[in-house]
């Protein structure tokens, strides 16, 4: 059992940021994860926490090492609350812009409903480098960021095989 749970773990990588930080009124924050481990990249996951009166009045984006953006989402859920646990998947069933506060589950970035790209866009390359949470608010109110985490399914590397054959 343990070296099937090693296993998982290799395929299946989190990395997070757990600092909180004050999202001001009417400005903008950022928030970075460094990635040493240069595996590369199966699928990729976005999970946000954030808490907020006015949903409608935040803009989030994730920024990757090479700077392709995505838009994770732009004033969603009207004058409600919170995204709570929320993972921005490519493949998730709905996007992010049907959805209604607080948000919790899984749905697509708002970047897919515009035909931009999405999460997908990051499939074959590595993991290593420094990655961006950029949220932006347009309200009166302040909110805070709890944490976010990058969820990465890694490529499996093929097994190392050798010329040695067994013999009974």
């Amino acid at each position: 059992p343990d070296e099937c749970l090693t296993a998982v773990y290799r395929l299946n990588a989190e990395h997070a940021n757990r600092q909180f930080k004050v999202i001001p009124t009417r400005g903008r924050i950022r928030s970075e994860i460094e990635v040493e481990d240069a595996s590369i990249i199966a699928d990729l996951e976005v999970q946000i926490s954030i808490t907020h009166t006015h949903d409608d009045h935040l803009n989030a984006y994730l920024i990757g090492p090479g700077e392709q953006g995505v838009e994770l989402f732009t004033g969603v859920g009207r004058e409600d609350d919170h995204f709570d646990n929320t993972i921005f998947d490519d493949e998730a069933p709905s996007s992010i812009v049907h959805g209604r506060p607080p948000f919790a589950g899984r749905y697509q970035p708002e970047a897919l409903t515009k035909g931009q790209p999405g999460l997908k866009q990051f499939h074959g390359q590595s993991m290593a480098g420094t990655w961006t949470l950029l949220i932006e608010a347009r309200s009166d109110r302040p909110g805070a960021l709890h944490g976010w985490s990058l969820i990465f399914k890694q490529v499996e590397q093929p097994s190392e095989q050798t010329d040695e054959k067994e013999f009974d």
